[in-house]
């Protein structure tokens, strides 16, 4: 199938209802129940399992808009990004994530040990699938 007409057929699915559809419902509830967690010392914080499309798109955004801008922009960003990945309050909050990022300066690293694990989780699931 050629690319053009892959892009035609996922715009008539976007344009269809898929809200009330009971059994894409069914599937959604079942990834959004499912989380992965890390720890940061004692704190366990619960992460979604996989990173969705939109949010996948706005890192790559965020990595080419701000690759030599302001790097305070680049922060806030990351901090939004960080906090769209957890699943409990307060860490789903981009200010809690200022203000430890402020304290210990370790949030960088913190997102990078997420994306890993988020990056194994989804390598598994995919051996899983070939099996």
């Amino acid at each position: 199938m050629d690319e053009v007409k892959a892009d035609n057929e996922l715009k008539v699915l976007e344009n269809n209802d898929f809200a009330e559809n009971a059994q894409l419902k069914a599937i959604i509830a079942t990834q959004k129940a499912k989380k992965v967690s890390i720890k940061v010392g004692d704190v366990e914080i619960f992460l979604r399992p996989a990173i969705p499309k939109p949010l996948r798109d706005k890192i790559v955004a965020i990595s080419r808009q701000y690759k030599d801008a302001d790097i305070e922009k680049a922060d806030d960003e990351m901090y939004k990004v960080i906090a769209q990945l957890c699943l409990d309050e307060p860490y789903t909050n981009p200010a809690i994530w200022k203000y430890i990022d402020n304290e210990t300066g370790e949030v960088p690293n913190m997102l990078t040990e997420i994306t890993e694990r988020l990056t194994k989780v989804e390598k598994s699931a995919q051996r899983f699938r070939r099996e």
